[in-house]
């Protein structure tokens, strides 16, 4: 079976049949999941870098935004086929737990006093030689971003170190014209703007799928792709067949209602809890 076709029952399954599993809770309660998938190989020489390109995996990284841990007991089928398939760090830990610095330590490995993005809104700070993405394209992979990328980023840009992209526009982003990132949700194809009437998250599937079949036809090439589905950023609003899901309460963490802001930082102590 095919990574497409394999991508397509993870997505009826809410789980994944990577043979290979990386899970670990990041960002913002930020559920991260990276699956080393089979490389497709090819016995045609085509120089000296073939034989090492053959056994190189194919990656694919799955990013859930303000996702809490105790949410998964609702999902069996992801805990079935993903975590019991895979590594579970159960004793992980996030330096900075805000969207745009921890997304930029997924993509490089590092601490935000290093990649330099300390803030939610100020992508440009980030050196993009030094990502993941980057690295993989010129190691001769194929690479796709399917989803969210970084706050503030100009979405008629296509991000460095990627050859396809289909950028989800956050709601609060002045590319978003006021849509609520589930429904009418602002996409960037490739640099050009496309509002989608679907649910974004069947969107993100549907194109994720299709550009997996994509790469999937060029078999010399191993790909990376990165998904990050808006989904259950708040407003969490659900598709329409799951409105009524027997989903219990989510109890708030009371350190995240705490008015004393003593001792944090300087951006932490200027905002309001209210």
């Amino acid at each position: 079976m095919d990574s497409a076709k394999r991508f397509d029952k993870w997505n009826r399954a809410n789980g994944s049949p990577g043979a290979r599993v990386l899970w670990s809770c990041t960002a913002l309660s930020v559920l991260a999941t990276m699956l080393f998938l089979t490389a497709p190989t090819s016995d045609a020489p085509e120089g000296p870098s073939i034989e090492r390109r053959s056994r190189r995996p194919n990656v694919l990284i799955f990013v859930t935004d303000d996702q809490r841990i105790g949410t998964l007991k609702h999902m069996p089928a992801t805990r079935r086929l993903i975590g019991r398939k895979g590594v579970t760090f159960s004793n992980a830990f996030v330096t900075t737990p805000l969207c745009c610095p921890a997304r930029a330590s997924i993509m490089t490995g590092q601490y935000a006093h290093n990649h330099h993005v300390r803030r939610t809104l100020n992508p440009r700070k980030l050196d993009m030689s030094t990502t993941l993405q980057h690295n993989l394209q010129e190691a001769g992979y194929l690479t796709a971003i399917v989803g969210k990328f970084l706050n503030g980023w100009d979405v008629t840009r296509v991000p460095p170190g990627f050859d396809r992209s289909v950028l989800l526009v956050p709601a609060h982003s002045r590319f978003a014209g006021g849509s609520n990132a589930y429904y009418d949700a602002v996409f960037s194809l490739n640099g050009r703007k496309r509002t989608v009437k679907r649910y974004a998250t069947d969107f993100i599937r549907s194109r994720t799928s299709s550009i997996l079949r994509q790469f999937n036809r060029r078999d010399r090439r191993p790909w990376m792709m990165y998904v990050n589905p808006f989904a259950p950023h708040a407003p969490a609003v659900p598709a329409r067949r799951h409105a009524g899901a027997p989903v219990g309460t989510v109890h708030s963490n009371p350190a995240i209602r705490n008015r004393n802001r003593n001792g944090k930082t300087p951006d932490v102590r200027r905002r309001s809890v209210d």
